[in-house]
């Protein structure tokens, strides 16, 4: 439906478990491919109400090339430039 719509770029913001994050790589890489447009995933970190969710916050590019994710326990952020369709920066760590 994005892609119907004009987007240039997919977000998806959610809240998984480590084999939650494994099936979205696959699948988000793969929409990425195929509506040639960078896919991004946000997900939260530790314990969500009845489960652990596992981090690993990622970007791909219209390729579906893993551009660059996050660990699975850090509290980060991941900065993309969508101009120049490029990481600006990793790593940004912060402790609450």
């Amino acid at each position: 439906e994005a892609f119907e719509n004009g987007s240039t770029l997919y977000l998806a913001s959610v809240a998984k478990t480590k084999t939650g994050m494994e099936r979205a790589y696959q699948t988000l890489s793969n929409r990425a491919k195929t509506y040639h447009f960078p896919v991004l995933i946000v997900n939260s970190v530790g314990y969500q109400d009845n489960f652990l969710a596992s981090g690993s916050s990622a970007v791909w590019d219209r390729n579906g090339k893993l551009l660059a994710q996050l660990d699975d326990t850090s509290q980060a952020i991941l900065l993309y430039d969508s101009l120049s369709e490029s990481i600006c920066s990793e790593n940004l760590r912060f402790s609450v």
